[in-house]
């Protein structure tokens, strides 16, 4: 067995929770946001003739603006929600986190994060207004957080210069 210096398991179940919020929460920022661009553009209706190039080419550098400023914006969301919900849950399941029960703790949690978010713009389930489209939005943003979090953590763990060899059968 080689030597594991003392640091090792702070390293590997406190720090590397840390590092994957930022990757996480920008990847499924960028994913949400490009999914949310595209049911909004295929939702909308398209009426009258194909417009100019010049139309054509404002449109799509203003979509492209605020699909970039979408992603910021998201990714601090994301990453709030993370840092509050999905690091301590990675804390508490350590090793865990990479079973089955580890993957059902981790959409438990994006689920909590959803209704959490959706409760602080008082929106469904909590508050008055019914906005099933924008509770599904951050409920797609939750679920992709939650999930690609989880991944990141365990990446991060592997790539660890702590990190324990996988048993071979």
């Amino acid at each position: 067995m080689p030597y594991r210096p003392s640091y090792a398991g702070f390293e590997l179940n406190l720090i590397s929770p840390i590092l994957a919020v930022l990757p996480a929460s920008a990847m499924a920022a960028a994913i949400g946001s490009v999914l949310s661009l595209a049911v909004l553009v295929l939702s909308s209706p398209f009426t009258g003739g194909w417009p100019s190039l010049g139309t054509l080419f404002a449109a799509g550098l203003g979509t492209l603006f605020l699909l970039l400023l979408a992603v910021i914006i998201a990714t601090g969301f994301c990453a709030f929600h993370i840092l509050l919900i999905g690091v301590p849950l990675a804390w508490l399941l350590g090793r865990r986190l990479a079973t089955p029960l580890g993957l059902a703790v981790a959409v438990a949690g994006a689920v909590a994060g959803a209704l959490m978010a959706a409760a602080l713009f008082d929106a469904w389930p909590f508050g008055t207004d019914v906005d099933w489209p924008f509770t599904a939005m951050v409920m797609a943003y939750a679920l992709l957080a939650g999930l690609l979090y989880r991944k990141s953590v365990l990446g991060a763990r592997l790539l660890s210069p702590f990190a324990e060899p996988e048993p071979t059968a």
